[in-house]
């Protein structure tokens, strides 16, 4: 007895025919525009339960049907509800009728008390329609999704979305904030997933400033560097103040064939926004530029950084200390109309970070440039010279700026005394005569004893 042949798979029974008349207002409906919704209506008045129809409804609602205004995802759910008698939704639009569903937050959608939720709908969608790219990657945006047993997290299902549509920057671009993935047996960290968003849109200009963050990728065959990135990102906006400082400080780069040096960059920067403080600050850094016509020394620069005050909001503590020792270094300056020394600029340096900071280095160099400008007063405390190497080498024992200082200035001391002990023994001896001779005068001649 010959085998029996494998059971058929079941198909849904055809849909029934539609009047002409309903067949028209589809077509009409189909055409868009914002009479749309009154064809709709005008069907579903003669015939409600139309599960097609509600679900075209739900893609321009909010609508008015019957002169009750009806959400997307109630126009969805009613779909569903009516396509379990009539099955009217036909290849994909069941699945895209889940998604849509899930995509407004999920629903109500058979008799009884359950709620699917989005990532339920989703599954539904994806039991359907198993290559659903736009389930698969929604699903992973909505926390991941549960099919046929078994989880998949966000990474999984937009690994899943790519597979099925690799050209979608959108879904290269949620992998890559991830982390990256395995995608086609072949793995993709972050930056080469923001390298495949660059490849399917070369006009995606935070994707390739994010390219640049990351230090720069291989796009399309040919490696780039994060300058590279950064003048690309220039050339598609020209306003992209962020970009012109992280070319400033990888040194520049050509934009539109022209090479832009670090100072150029700072300053095309600047004529965006003239008021960016840290954009002063690196201009001066790098000795000071042209900016709109009008050349800035360094120290002009530094002036600018502190003119007005940087807000807290936007510079730190240690940003602005850095500020004022800079001005310091350049013999002090003018902020505000109010001229302020050398020895002023340490001492506002300093009190920048008189807090708890992890930047002993610098802040041990600071107390050594106040050390060499002979002390200062730092929130309160007057300090000579050697008590500021005292707080230099209370930070780094082991500094040899201080270290160095402090032996010439012990070194200068020394000296000094063996000058003052001199010139008082010369005193007690007569002084000299006009000639640099040795006066003689044998009554005030001390003894050895007195002379120290």
């Amino acid at each position: 007895m010959p085998p029996s042949a494998p059971p058929e798979k079941p198909i849904d029974p055809e849909p029934e025919s539609l009047p002409t008349q309903f067949l028209v207002l589809l077509e009409l409906a189909s055409n868009g525009g914002d009479d749309a919704i009154r064809y709709y209506d005008e069907i579903l008045q003669k015939k409600r339960h139309l599960s097609d129809v509600w679900y075209r409804v739900g893609l321009i609602a909010p609508a008015r049907v019957s002169d009750v205004v009806y959400p997307p995802a109630t126009c969805f759910c009613k779909s569903l509800r009516y396509d379990v008698l009539d099955r009217r939704l036909v290849g994909r639009m069941r699945s895209d009728c889940w998604a849509c569903l899930g995509d407004h937050g999920g629903g109500h959608v058979l008799d009884g008390s359950h709620v699917h939720t989005p990532q339920e709908c989703y599954a539904e969608a994806l039991a359907i329609k198993p290559d659903h790219n736009d389930a698969w990657f929604e699903g992973g945006r909505a926390g991941g999704v549960v099919l046929a047993g078994r989880s998949y997290e966000p990474v999984e299902c937009y690994q899943k979305a790519i597979e099925i549509e690799p050209d979608s920057e959108t879904y290269w671009r949620e992998l890559s904030q991830l982390g990256g993935g395995l995608v086609g047996g072949q793995r993709y960290n972050a930056a080469a997933c923001t390298a495949q968003v660059v490849r399917c849109d070369p006009t995606d200009v935070e994707a390739w400033y994010g390219l640049g963050s990351a230090g720069g990728a291989p796009v399309g065959g040919r490696a780039h560097t994060a300058a590279e990135c950064y003048a690309r990102v220039l050339e598609l906006d020209e306003q992209h103040t962020k970009a012109w400082f992280l070319l400033g400080l990888e040194g520049g780069a050509k934009v539109h064939d022209e090479e832009l040096s670090a100072a150029e960059c700072f300053a095309r920067l600047l004529r965006v926004e003239p008021s960016n403080s840290t954009a002063w600050m690196r201009l001066g850094m790098v000795g000071g530029g042209v900016v709109d016509g009008v050349h800035h020394t360094a120290k002009r620069c530094y002036e600018r950084s502190l003119d007005p005050a940087p807000s807290p909001d936007c510079v730190t503590q240690s940003g602005l200390s850095c500020r004022w020792a800079l001005l310091g270094r350049e013999g002090g300056g003018e902020i505000m109309s109010i001229s302020f020394s050398e020895t002023a600029c340490y001492e506002h340096a300093l009190e920048c970070v008189t807090v708890e900071t992890d930047d002993v280095p610098a802040l041990t160099k600071l107390w050594c440039e106040l050390a060499g400008v002979g002390g200062g007063t730092v929130s309160g405390v007057a300090r000579t010279a050697a008590a500021c190497l005292d707080k230099a080498l209370e930070l780094d024992p082991e500094c040899a700026t201080a270290r160095a200082m402090l032996d010439a200035m012990l070194e200068e001391w020394a000296r000094r005394d063996d000058l003052r002990r001199a010139m008082r023994s010369l005193a007690l001896l007569g002084g000299l005569d006009d000639d640099g001779l040795l006066r003689a005068h044998p009554a005030k001649r001390p003894r050895c004893e007195d002379i120290d």
